[in-house]
């Protein structure tokens, strides 16, 4: 195998505490508190052993694979290999479609705090999650779990007192409910029409790189998915300099 000069973990399992590295067909699962990491071959030959192994490990381990073992020894020294200058959290500012969104990233931990402003949508409400796909997303589906609660009540109204004509009409006029989760506060209402009034505030979201996309799975969806590849181009940039 090809070493490459520098390496870095593709995922983080919160479960275990594990750091996975993937190089060609190994995969490598380290944690740093235990000192323990475990190995698996493109033969599914598994190796469970601890980091004081790999510092004079025996001939038929070495001989698995050329620069197996240099590999290792580099990803069991990835947390600590980025100098301590950047153990301090870098500020960003960047702008996708005319939004501004700004943030702090961790180099050395890749902890990110990202705030996403806030902004008011109405549109119909059958329409809601096809034009902002994100909010299937948000606080983990609860948010359009509350929506859509509100929403069938105010349609059931309409079967118990007749409602006034659906023709859109203007000046609209919306009466928002309140609606809290997670700590955020937000607004939403419906007209008889089904024009629906949904306002979102400015929030903050706080995650690691490695397990963003499930951490916060509406990043992967905002601005028709290209939010979440400004975000990596930003951070390995904060990596890198």
């Amino acid at each position: 195998m090809i070493v490459p000069n520098e390496i870095a973990p593709v995922d983080y399992n919160k479960n275990t505490n594990e750091f996975i590295f993937v190089l060609e067909d190994f995969i490598l699962r380290v944690n740093y508190e235990t000192k323990q990491f475990e190995l698996e071959t493109p033969d599914n030959l598994a190796y469970n052993e601890d980091f004081e192994f790999i510092k004079s490990p025996p001939v038929d381990f070495e001989i698995i694979d050329f620069g197996l073992v240099e590999w290792i020894r580099l990803a069991l020294k990835w947390n600590i290999s980025i100098p301590k200058k950047r153990s301090i959290a870098k500020p960003f500012s960047f702008q996708v479609e005319g939004i501004t969104y700004t943030g702090e990233f961790n180099p050395r931990t890749n902890d990110l705090t990202l705030s996403i402003p806030g902004r008011t949508i109405i549109c119909y409400y059958d329409t809601l999650t096809t034009e902002f796909p994100e909010i299937q997303f948000m606080d983990y589906g609860q948010l359009v779990t509350m929506i859509s609660s509100i929403a069938v009540s105010e349609r059931l109204k309409c079967y118990k007192v007749p409602c006034e004509e659906t023709d859109f009409v203007s000046p609209t006029v919306f009466t928002p409910e309140s609606i809290t989760v997670e700590g955020n506060e937000y607004e939403f209402g419906m007209i008889t029409s089904g024009l629906a009034l949904l306002r979102i505030p400015n929030r903050n979201i706080y995650t690691n790189m490695l397990t963003i996309t499930t951490d916060v799975p509406e990043l992967t969806v905002l601005h028709q998915e290209m939010l979440i590849d400004v975000i990596r181009d930003v951070v390995y940039e904060k990596t890198t300099t």
